[in-house]
């Protein structure tokens, strides 16, 4: 049986091969629960809105396919993995924090302490100052003087 496929045109644009050999063109894929279960829920909707397709889990379809999905998620989705707090500068918002992601070394300015959210049991999300979203996937698996910095906050 055919698969589905995704395919980029001269302009980047996404059009999506269904396995019936329908394409649609210019069609936009969308993540239903982006931090909670982001392999989970996508659907490629067409510029109208219109949904063409649903993938109820990316596991469950072919490798190619998921790596083109994956790759269009990549472009568009920013969001670093914290793996330690090394500071936070200062006593009342807005703080500087110094941290470690997955994308190496940064700094960043928390406004307010209301931009710390914990979620999915022990994970945590942090807004900085500038819109960008950093998470942490298991506040557990910090070490011990992250746990603490970040203590207050949540």
């Amino acid at each position: 049986m055919a698969e589905m496929r995704m395919l980029t045109d001269e302009r980047g644009k996404l059009i999506l091969i269904l396995p019936d050999g329908t394409e649609h063109r210019g069609v936009h894929v969308i993540r239903a629960f982006p931090i909670t279960a982001p392999r989970e829920g996508i659907a490629i909707v067409s510029n109208d809105g219109r949904e063409v397709a649903w993938i109820a889990n990316l596991d469950q379809v072919d490798a190619a396919f998921r790596e083109s999905l994956e790759a269009v998620f990549r472009g568009r989705e920013f969001m670093p993995i914290i793996s330690k707090i090394e500071r936070i500068n200062g006593t009342t918002e807005p703080t500087t924090w110094e941290v470690i992601t997955d994308r190496g070394w940064t700094k960043f300015t928390l406004n307010n302490e209301d931009d710390v959210h914990a979620f999915d049991g022990n994970g945590a999300m942090i807004l900085d100052a500038h819109g960008i979203r950093y998470r942490i996937l298991d506040i557990r698996q910090l070490d011990g003087k992250s746990r603490r910095l970040l203590e207050r906050y949540l």
